[in-house]
């Protein structure tokens, strides 16, 4: 039997179409249609159900398709030894689509109008071979339509995956890819000629593949920057980073036991019946030192059997985290490398999709039922508002019932509302249980380390080892208790301290915590435990983060002092003033467990930190700061160049951001709602020196704010802070930050100011400050 070089072409182009549906199932009910009778008899009965539902639609719009392809066929069958797959992807997968596509009118039209498009572009088949009869051309051409017309199949099938959820969203690239095809189509037909060399046939198939190749390519850089632009003004949170600190901080061994679990692995194997999983623990035991690194092992594994989304929630990030934002983090963590699904999202409506819940709900369920199994791991449940997660596990609830290839592990502590919501059927895993030898484990690693650093004689070691023998269980499970015992210790270098500290060690959690309470409360000097007191208060209230240069300026304002300057504490020994209840992480200074918030804000606590004093105390220090002489309206630049250089300026983002908040805050908290004299009076400077006379609110009532007090007995400071909201939501619109952008004014400002934490002339400080009254 002779080599037919056609034959080796075709079935190439058979397997480039098979790699490309990536669906072998697919592939073989393609196969089971071999014939037009058979699709006749496909659309004849697809009329008919049609008939019965009450919606019949034209399916004679693809008889000019069947009838060419029909031709089509005929003509390799007399200059080819056609292959039964060859006859079958032309059939089968017509066959398909329209079954598929039934159920959705929009889908179904949308196929049989590009259908009967593409019908109408192909040649007169029966004319070729007459015309072709002693010419072995034409088997070169014949290919050219095969792959165009696989091609074009192919995009309509890609539209169809997963087409219930996103086919409207996929539709209009891969139609305009499918009229690509259908321009290469009509070019190949001016080939259709006796006077046709191999050398037109190869010029003609270098254009198809140049065509095809520049759409996609022009298409994905459209597609990658909106999709970018979209994501850039989300902002969605992502917690890659927490992930990846997990693995370093990880000790070897800890942890092992969750994958003997019998739950978790039902869990991970999608068994029905284990599709929701809550991890649970007391205080101490879910803590991030132990529930939050199982949580990065079920994620890792996850990743192993396909895609995983996550979310580490944390108490220090609270005011900025809700049901909504974490939608938002899972839908882009799923469009991130799915190109079909950022497709869908540069389709959306993003001003509803920004603010609205349902619809980012609707949205991820489309999303998640297109994107088959997924596993969703939401650490930290309990740090969030009770309202807001309250809305997520509805929410996550919801999904599970919708998308059956979802599963969702949850890890908390075993709050009340949670337990209502969860109910009884929900799988449950007590980690507090399971945690003794993994905490046995920690202690080890922490020792040997510790040990390795610290150089301790061999006697010294042996007797902290014998001090330390029985942490792991006076733990009780508690990794949070064995780590706040560790670090009480790791600064210290004198053995009778380091005795002290571990001979008697605390009956629980909140033991530990009165212990190091005591000790703030009893340091020397004075100015050492009022530094604790309130950065410890401040911490508490803050409604963001404090970074650690940030404290350090704003522990040196003085609520009487307008000048102001370049003063900073000399650095802070943080371990040592606080004790190992706090923790800094990438600069920003945090307690070890929202746990330690709730035992020292406890009026039941001897000596406890008040909240409303330490907020009412944070509160005063931004405004004091902003009143100081480094923030006069009409500094010169050089002068804010060398107070930005000598580091003046630490303290304003956070001191501009946050005053009106804590201003709020205070009022709520204060006794009758009464603010202090000295408050007061802070604020009549903010307003007579800070004051942006151009700044226009339209005259808007911010009903919204939380001073009633301040309108009734204050009203002028009452509208600087109304004024000031105003400002504050419309620089959180997308439409005037990019306006912003482009103003002159303000990109003068920006060159001026260094840094954005510099502040503004009157003119030029709506980006760079904010108002209080209008602009500050």
């Amino acid at each position: 039997m002779s080599f037919d070089p056609s034959q080796v072409a075709f079935s190439k182009a058979i397997d480039e179409f098979r790699a490309n549906l990536q669906d072998d199932a697919t592939y073989s009910d393609i196969l089971r249609t071999t014939s037009i009778q058979q699709v006749y008899d496909a659309t004849d009965k697809l009329q008919e159900d049609q008939a019965k539902n009450g919606h019949l639609r034209h399916l004679s719009k693809i008889e000019p398709y069947l009838t060419r392809l029909s031709e089509y066929a005929d003509a390799v069958g007399v200059f080819i030894q056609a292959k039964p797959e060859i006859l079958a992807l032309l059939w089968g997968p017509v066959v398909l689509l329209l079954q598929c596509a039934n159920a959705l009118k929009k889908s179904f039209d949308a196929i049989v109008d590009t259908t009967a498009e593409v019908g109408l572009a192909l040649p007169d088949f029966q004319r070729a071979v007459e015309l072709f009869k002693q010419s072995s051309q034409i088997k070169d051409v014949l290919l050219l339509f095969f792959r165009d017309v696989t091609k074009q199949l192919i995009n309509v099938f890609q539209s169809c995956s997963g087409w219930k959820y996103v086919f409207e969203a996929l539709w209009p690239k891969h139609r305009d890819k499918i009229k690509v095809v259908t321009t290469n189509i009509e070019r190949h037909t001016l080939l259709m000629r006796k006077e046709v060399q191999f050398e037109h046939i190869q010029q003609e198939h270098e254009a198809r593949l140049r065509s095809l190749a520049h759409f996609e390519s022009t298409e994905k850089a459209h597609q990658c920057q909106e999709f970018y632009t979209i994501r850039t003004d989300m902002s969605p949170q992502t917690y890659d980073a927490k992930l990846n600190e997990l693995h370093s901080r990880t000790c070897v061994g800890t942890g092992n036991w969750l994958l003997k679990d019998a739950d978790f692995m039902k869990w991970l194997n999608g068994s029905e019946s284990g599709r929701l999983l809550w991890l649970q623990g007391i205080p101490g035991a879910v803590a991030r030192t132990g529930k939050t690194f199982l949580a990065g092992i079920a994620v890792d594994k996850a990743l192993e059997r396909g895609r995983s989304l996550f979310a580490f929630i944390s108490y220090t990030h609270a005011s900025n985290t809700s049901a909504l934002s974490i939608l938002h983090s899972l839908i882009f963590q799923l469009a991130a490398d799915e190109e079909n699904l950022q497709i869908v999202l540069c389709q959306l409506d993003r001003k509803n999709f920004k603010s609205n819940t349902k619809i980012a709900l609707e949205i991820l369920s489309s999303l998640l039922a297109y994107a088959g199994t997924v596993y969703i791991v939401i650490d930290g449940l309990d740090e969030m508002d009770e309202i807001e997660r309250g809305i997520l596990v509805k929410n996550l609830q919801d999904i599970l019932k919708r998308c059956g290839g979802v599963r969702i592990l949850i890890s908390s502590r075993p709050e009340a509302d949670l337990k209502s919501l969860l109910g009884g059927q929900t799988p449950s895993i007590r980690v507090d249980n399971q945690n003794a030898g993994s905490i046995q484990m920690f202690v080890r690693h922490w020792t040997r380390n510790w040990f390795e650093e610290r150089q301790f004689s061999s006697q010294a070691r042996a007797a902290i080892e014998g001090w330390l023998a029985p942490l792991a269980s006076k733990s009780k499970g508690m990794f949070l208790y064995a780590k706040v015992i560790l670090n009480s210790i790791e600064y210290l270098d004198d053995m009778n301290e380091i005795g002290v500290e571990l001979n008697v060690l605390p009956e629980s959690l909140d033991a530990a915590y009165a212990r190091i309470l005591l000790r703030v409360n009893n340091l020397q000097p004075p100015r050492s435990k009022e530094h604790a007191r309130k950065l410890l208060g401040w911490i508490a209230c803050s409604p963001t983060p404090l970074m650690v240069q940030e404290v350090r300026q704003a522990l040196t304002v003085k609520l009487d002092d307008r000048v102001g300057g370049a003063r900073l504490l000399a650095d802070l020994n943080l371990q040592k003033i606080c004790g190992p209840i706090i923790e800094v992480d990438d600069e920003y200074i945090q307690f070890v467990h929202f746990t330690v918030k709730e035992y020292l804000s406890s009026p039941n606590i001897p000596g406890y930190i008040s909240e409303a004093d330490s907020t009412l105390s944070l509160t005063m220090t931004c405004i004091a700061y902003l009143c100081q002489q480094h923030h006069e309206l009409d500094l010169p630049s050089e002068e804010i160049t060398e107070n930005t250089l000598a580091g003046i300026y630490i303290l304003h983002k956070f001191a501009a951001t946050n005053w009106l908040e804590l201003l709020e805050r205070s009022v709520q908290l204060s006794t009758r709602n009464k603010l202090p004299p000295g408050l007061i009076s802070l604020m009549e400077v903010l307003l007579s020196d800070r004051t942006n006379y151009n700044y226009d609110d339209k005259g808007e009532d911010m009903a919204d704010l939380k001073l009633a007090t301040l309108k009734d007995k204050t009203p002028q400071l009452h509208d600087m802070a109304s004024r000031a909201l105003h400002f504050r939501k419309a620089c959180s619109a997308s439409q005037y930050r990019m306006q912003g952008m482009v103003d002159k004014e303000l990109k003068t400002a920006r060159l001026k100011s260094i840094i954005p934490a510099a502040p503004a002339t009157k003119s030029e400080g709506i980006m760079e400050v904010g108002p209080s009254s209008a602009v500050l």
